[in-house]
């Protein structure tokens, strides 16, 4: 992650990571809405949920930085219940 890397460039380009993150939140979350195959639903709901934590970091402040490690650790247990879920229902 760039924040450690080159805390410099990461503040310089904080306002493009966010609008990017935004964007990414939103456009993923409409284009998971018109999914039919439910495997790619949940791939594009991770993709939204990386969106939240990558924007949750790129505020620079604590409660930013503790919620995307939240999002992290519950994007964890969630999609790999989904994924279990999915993969009970396809078979």
């Amino acid at each position: 992650f760039s924040l450690p890397i080159a805390p410099d460039a990461s503040h310089s380009l904080s306002a493009f990571i966010i609008a990017i993150s935004l964007v990414a939140v939103i456009y993923i979350g409409l284009v998971a809405l018109v999914q039919a195959d439910m495997k790619k639903l949940v791939a594009y709901s991770s993709i939204a949920h990386m969106g939240f934590v990558t924007l949750g970091f790129f505020i620079f402040n604590e409660i930013g930085v503790e919620g995307g490690i939240v999002q992290m650790i519950s994007h964890g247990f969630i999609s790999g219940a989904m994924f279990l879920c999915i993969g009970v229902l396809y078979d």
